[in-house]
């Protein structure tokens, strides 16, 4: 049996790709400053992200409807957006000791983010998502999930 296969022209380079836990989603992140988030399924856009540079890293964190995507960018952003929430600020955004974000991993509990920066420098971060139980927000745009949150827990530098 053959692999299927989904096409979607993001619109720029994409440097970075990702594939949710449960298979359900696949982010790309591209040097327009987007993440886009598709349905594995269809092939359809679920959400759209913009930060504030290209993005050169994309991690999913979270299950269910507390899925989360993570970005990084050329300018040291980590950005954190809850799928269902279809908001344009990130509920989370954090500077990268001022260099480039330029890889990054979430642990198989989803609670540690490792991230890799320009400037040999690699930081782990804890991963603080909530369990809530809402599908989607779009429909109300004064209502908001419950945020998440990282923090850093250590860095290593050469």
């Amino acid at each position: 049996m053959g692999a299927a296969k989904l096409v979607r022209d993001v619109g720029d380079t994409v440097i970075s790709v990702a594939i949710s836990d449960d298979d359900s989603m696949f982010a790309a992140g591209s040097t327009n400053k987007k993440t886009v988030v598709y349905s594995s399924s269809t092939g359809e856009t679920v959400a759209t992200f913009v930060a504030k540079a290209g993005v050169n890293a994309v991690v999913f964190a979270g299950v269910g409807s507390a899925t989360r995507v993570l970005a990084g960018t050329f300018n040291s952003q980590l950005c954190m957006w809850h799928i269902n929430a279809n908001a344009a600020e990130p509920e989370c955004e954090l500077t990268f000791g001022g260099d480039a974000v330029l890889s990054m991993a979430v642990g198989a509990r989803g609670t540690r983010l490792a991230v890799g920066g320009a400037k040999s420098h690699v930081a782990v971060y804890a991963i603080d998502i909530p369990r809530e139980t809402f599908t989607d927000f779009s429909d109300d745009p004064s209502a908001a999930p419950p945020a998440g949150s990282l923090v850093e827990l250590y860095r290593v530098a050469p």
